[in-house]
């Protein structure tokens, strides 16, 4: 009787060996597919309305020193070759996650779009860690405002800010394919929903998060 049971616990634990090998086999084969599968390339897009006007979001663009106020992680932001902002040049990122100051660096970007009241757009050119440049090829932001009339002729202004990406290494296809916006959202940089309650005194300079009145809906998409 003892021998029959432990025989039967026996069998059942080689099943269950048999079974984990067999799924670890099939997962290391998908994870070598995907990761030698050809690069990808990927789009992000996150919206946002906002009864700010493109005029004055536009000063949130231009006043490089208060993009902390909108990026995520981002403690400081700098022209490198240009006193303003402007379509070629260069801004330098530190990025410096809160309490995590062992995950900072910095990033140069190239302004490749700017059009007043409507568009910014940066590429990606290097960081200091390498870290990005062994993820993807390609990297970029963007950022439209988009004037639109609602109900009862109110000007409102949607904030769309779109990610594009091109992979480049195993890692970055893996997850690509089976978590593309986590991926994603780990690279997207402007804090839309912050930039949506930024209003701005006289001194452009002097930008500061709005306080939220019972007028002003704000609404991510």
């Amino acid at each position: 009787m003892p021998f029959g049971f432990f025989g039967r616990i026996s069998r059942r634990l080689r099943l269950l060996l048999a079974l984990i090998a067999l799924v670890f086999l099939a997962s290391s084969a998908t994870l070598f597919h995907l990761s030698n599968s050809p690069d990808r390339d990927l789009q992000f897009v996150r919206e946002v309305s906002t009864d700010v006007s493109p005029q004055v979001l536009t000063r949130a663009f231009t006043a490089i020193n208060n993009w902390r106020d909108w990026h995520f992680n981002l403690k400081d932001a700098e022209l490198l070759d240009a006193t303003a902002l402007a379509p070629g040049a260069r801004i330098r990122f530190f990025i410096e996650p809160p309490k995590k100051q062992w995950k900072r660096f910095e990033m140069i970007t190239r302004v490749s779009t700017f059009i007043p009241d409507r568009e910014l757009e940066l590429e990606f050119l290097a960081d200091s860690t390498g870290r990005l440049s062994r993820l993807f090829s390609k990297l970029s932001w963007k950022i439209e405002l988009i004037a639109e009339s609602s109900p009862g002729s109110v000007q409102k202004t949607l904030i769309r800010g779109t990610l594009r990406a091109t992979t480049a290494s195993g890692r970055s296809r893996i997850f690509s394919k089976l978590t593309p916006r986590i991926l994603m959202n780990q690279v997207f940089y402007p804090d839309l929903e912050k930039l949506s309650l930024l209003e701005f005194p006289k001194d452009p300079t002097q930008v500061t998060p709005a306080q939220q009145t019972p007028g002003k809906h704000h609404a991510q998409r």
